[in-house]
């Protein structure tokens, strides 16, 4: 997933430089999403993060800090309308099929992340935001369910 965090963080830094948007700003934020992202790396090979079972910190915080990297360019970039629904909802289905985050721990961050979307589209004042937040809740049900038959497929392996 980070790797392919760092991929996608780099195409859309190359796509934004052609986009009429505050390049600045968005290099700025992407460049430095791409920095946490190289670290988040080395840290989840390390022995740190192995031996003491912190994986799971590691990926709910990364996945927090990239829906906040998300949320500001989508304030200072001047990005579509759609932009934030489909950034978010694509980090929510990676955070759930490829990281392997807990089922518990991705209920905390999908209640997070719906609140913080609800407050955001709320106080955003933009139709197009506040219409999606049905689809957003929609999709998440259905990742939570994903979700749920992951971690149950993986008791059932590790109890066979």
């Amino acid at each position: 997933m980070l790797a392919f965090g760092m991929f996608v963080t780099i195409t859309f830094l190359i796509i934004d430089a052609f986009r009429n948007t505050n390049f600045q700003l968005v290099f700025l934020i992407r460049s430095s999403i791409f920095i946490l992202l190289c670290i988040v790396f080395a840290l989840t090979y390390s022995r740190w993060v192995k031996k003491h079972g912190r994986y799971q910190i590691v990926v709910f915080l990364l996945v927090l800090v990239l829906i906040i990297s998300v949320l500001l360019i989508d304030f200072f970039g001047n990005m579509p309308g759609f932009f934030l629904i489909n950034a978010t909802v694509t980090i929510l289905l990676l955070c759930c099929s490829i990281a392997g985050i807990r089922f518990i721990h991705y209920i905390t961050l999908c209640a997070l992340v719906v609140g913080v979307y609800m407050f955001y589209s709320g106080t955003y004042f933009e139709i197009d935001r506040q219409n999606q937040t049905i689809f957003l809740i929609s999709f998440i049900i259905g990742c939570i369910v994903i979700c749920y038959v992951l971690e149950r497929n993986k008791i059932e392996l590790f109890i066979r």
